[in-house]
């Protein structure tokens, strides 16, 4: 047997709510009138059997009462009796044998003396309150008609509800075959379109994700095949040479060399990627590093055959930091700028660093090509590279960047670039 589906399951359960509700105002609401009904009635009912036996009281023949009676309340009966307790008159004698449906309703009574405490008899009139639970036609007809109003309002909404479950049912279905990137409409509703949103935004990071994966796996191919092609070639040129070899082992060295760099490189990735970065925080002075990691750079910027120039902060102050992973982000910034001012006449870098009381900063400057604005956002992304014709050796294999990102965002910093085609860029 099938399950219910959740539209069914929705609608009849607020139907069954309504309908017990409904019977339920219903009810109580009847026995609560009924009740102060005939409490009223029974009040009456006394004060017309004391006016009766007033007026019986004045009459010669009591019994000649019975037919206006009856014909005047066919729904109170009067009963007279005598001293001796001997039933004179009955209006309504067929009542001792009343069918039993009637039997749930209440039977009201009140008695009166005629002539007072010591009169000749006493007059009883008695008649049937309402029913303790009425049941008409009419309230069939308006239960009807509210639930058919009810159905009439919620139908759209619950329809509304499964249609976006079911909806999102299908997507789900659709991601977990591969099929990422698809969009649903948002809904009206704030918990759904909340719901609908996350799907969505979840479904596009799995595509942005895949394609991301995609585009790893291939660049990675791309950029070790490039080395190792090289190397082979250059082991069969120094094996069919034997004589000629050494030339070759240096550049294989140098391939070697590059090919370890880049291996480096995408190992480092993954471990950002996987959260095992693994820093070591320190609280440390940054004019001491500082002098330190210019120094260094310092030597191997002028054996690049470039000039630099360095601004230290005024005043030290203590800042949280890994050093040997900071010095690297700074390397790779370095080994940026330098390979931005290749085959410029007068290369410069500039390296500087700045102290305010909210935030400290170091800032790599050079006077290379310049970057377009269109590759700005891209600069940072794993093997980009602005010029693509570029090779390794002049324009890297396009992870610096990215693991400097990586590195001072871990940290809890923020890494910018500022740039101009054929300017300085920061």
């Amino acid at each position: 047997m099938k399950p219910p589906t959740l539209f069914r399951a929705l609608l009849w359960r607020e139907l069954v709510i309504l309908i017990g509700c409904l019977v339920m105002i219903y009810f109580v609401s009847t026995w609560l009138s009924g009740s102060f009904i005939n409490r009223r009635w029974q009040l009456d009912l006394q004060g017309e059997a004391d006016w009766t036996a007033t007026l019986l009281a004045a009459l010669p023949e009591p019994q000649s009462l019975a037919a206006d009676w009856h014909r005047a309340h066919p729904e109170t009966r009067l009963i007279l009796q005598d001293s001796q307790g001997t039933v004179l008159l009955d209006t309504h004698p067929e009542w001792n044998s009343r069918i039993a449906h009637d039997q749930d309703a209440p039977l009201l009574a009140a008695r009166s003396r005629i002539g007072g405490a010591a009169g000749t008899g006493e007059v009883i009139l008695s008649r049937y309150g309402l029913l303790r639970h009425p049941w008409h036609n009419e309230f069939i007809l308006l239960l009807a008609a509210f639930l058919g109003f009810a159905a009439a309002v919620l139908y759209p909404l619950v329809r509304s509800l499964t249609h976006s479950f079911e909806r999102l049912s299908q997507m789900s279905r659709r991601i977990a075959d591969g099929r990422f990137g698809e969009t649903l409409d948002v809904p009206q509703q704030r918990e759904l379109a909340g719901l609908v949103g996350s799907f969505n935004a979840m479904s596009l990071r799995l595509r942005d994700a895949e394609s991301t994966q995609q585009r790893l796996i291939a660049d990675v191919s791309h950029e070790l095949r490039s080395p190792l092609g090289r190397l082979r070639a250059l082991a069969e040129t120094a094996a069919r040479r034997p004589s000629e070899a050494p030339p070759y082992l240096s550049q294989m060295d140098a391939e070697i060399t590059l090919l370890d760099r880049l291996v480096g490189d995408i190992l480092d990735m993954a471990r950002f990627d996987a959260g095992e970065a693994g820093l070591r925080m320190e609280r440390l002075p940054l004019l001491p590093w500082t002098e330190d990691a210019f120094s260094r750079s310092r030597h191997r910027i002028e054996e690049r055959g470039a000039t630099v120039s360095t601004r230290l902060p005024s005043t030290d102050s203590v800042v949280n930091m890994d050093p040997q992973r900071l010095l690297q982000a700074l390397s790779n910034l370095v080994e940026n700028a330098l390979n931005a001012t290749v085959e410029r006449e007068s290369p410069t870098i500039e390296l500087s660093a700045a102290v305010s009381p909210d935030e400290w900063s170091i800032t790599v400057e050079d006077n290379g090509r310049g970057i377009p604005a269109d590759a700005l956002p891209w600069v940072f992304d794993r093997f980009y590279r602005v010029e693509t014709h570029r090779g390794r050796h002049t324009g890297g294999a396009g992870l610096g960047l990215s693991i400097a990102r990586n590195i001072v965002t871990a940290m809890g910093g923020v890494i910018t670039i500022d740039s101009i085609l054929g300017q300085a860029t920061p």
